[in-house]
């Protein structure tokens, strides 16, 4: 296909200057328009028609801006910038591809996880609430050797975060679809094994896709069969978890530290009780955001669409349907 002859790529963005120019000196021929304003995008398709689009979701763009993209008739080819695609389920096409871009970021939230992993099992925050109160008193600490994690999604992050559990002297138990061995994982489960695992493990993970049979995955039920004590991290999507559950359990001590990147509503309100949750470490859906971390979906865009541009097939296509 030459691009000559394919209409603007339209990227749905309100940052997308940082890295347009990187776009076009790759792609001089190619028109890019971009469309930063959520409330401008039906008019910016209607416009420009594209069949093409760059879509990243973000606070400034958010959802639904981007499900009208998929869902516009000249679209045949939306790229998502990150692993999760649900803001633009349900998908009433079968004649559009969606490709995410999940991988470019994996080290590095591979990388967030494991600090939170350190830091609740040393009891950082119990000596940073000491640290306030002037306070000296020493906190004992077992390590992560012989200790048990359990990853809840053997994705490319959930494999990474497995594999820095392993060079730490964990066991490691993940949950995954379909069959077979993982390298990183000394045991591999059946979602419909993650029940009876929950009590086994010393720490818990979670890197699932938001679908309808994830959705509030670890419920209430979820929470009462986890071995007392657990760390709990986070960073998949907030719809996974009961988070009032979440809430009890820390203040029962169930759980006696959690790192949660990701909320059901985001921002997470000024009114939630999360806010004074004890030992709860909250960060705003950015455990993967390294300085650069537009440009390096930008340049996995760009790969994507000289494959596009010369008929060979996209990378990391994916499936509403099964989330993956």
């Amino acid at each position: 296909m030459n691009s000559y002859h394919l209409p603007p790529v339209l990227i749905l963005h309100d940052r997308a200057q940082l890295y347009l120019e990187a776009l076009q000196s790759r792609f001089p021929d190619q028109n890019f328009v971009i469309c930063g304003d959520p409330q401008q995008v039906q008019a910016a398709l209607e416009k420009h028609r594209p069949e093409v689009v760059l879509s990243l979701k973000c606070e400034g763009m958010p959802g639904p801006a981007h499900r009208l993209a998929a869902h516009f008739p000249t679209v045949r080819w939306l790229q998502v910038c990150g692993a999760g695609f649900e803001h633009l389920l349900p998908l009433e096409r079968d004649d559009v591809i969606i490709t995410n871009a999940t991988g470019v970021l994996s080290e590095f939230m591979a990388e967030s996880v494991l600090g939170a992993i350190l830091m609740l099992n040393f009891s950082t925050l119990t000596y940073l609430e000491q640290q306030r109160r002037k306070h000296w008193e020493i906190q004992p600490w077992t390590g992560l050797r012989g200790k048990t994690a359990l990853i809840i999604g053997l994705g490319e992050i959930g494999r990474r975060v497995a594999a820095h559990c392993r060079y730490h002297g964990m066991q490691v138990i993940g949950m995954r679809r379909g069959h077979g061995a993982v390298a990183a994982a000394d045991e591999c489960i059946a979602p419909q094994e993650l029940a009876a695992a929950l009590g086994r493990a010393d720490v818990i993970s979670v890197h699932v896709p938001l679908i309808e049979s994830t959705r509030n995955l670890l419920d209430r039920n979820a929470f009462t069969r986890m071995k007392p004590g657990v760390i709990l991290i986070n960073a998949a999507r907030g719809g996974v978890m009961d988070e009032a559950a979440l809430l009890d359990a820390l203040n029962s001590g169930q759980v006696a530290g959690a790192h949660v990147d990701v909320f059901a509503t985001e921002p997470l309100p000024a009114d939630s009780p999360l806010w004074d949750a004890p030992n709860l470490v909250i960060t705003p859906h950015m455990m993967d955001s390294v300085s650069d971390w537009e440009s390096r979906f930008a340049q996995f865009f760009a790969d994507n669409l000289q494959r596009w541009l010369a008929g060979e097939p996209l990378l990391k296509v994916v499936d509403p349907e099964r989330g993956y």
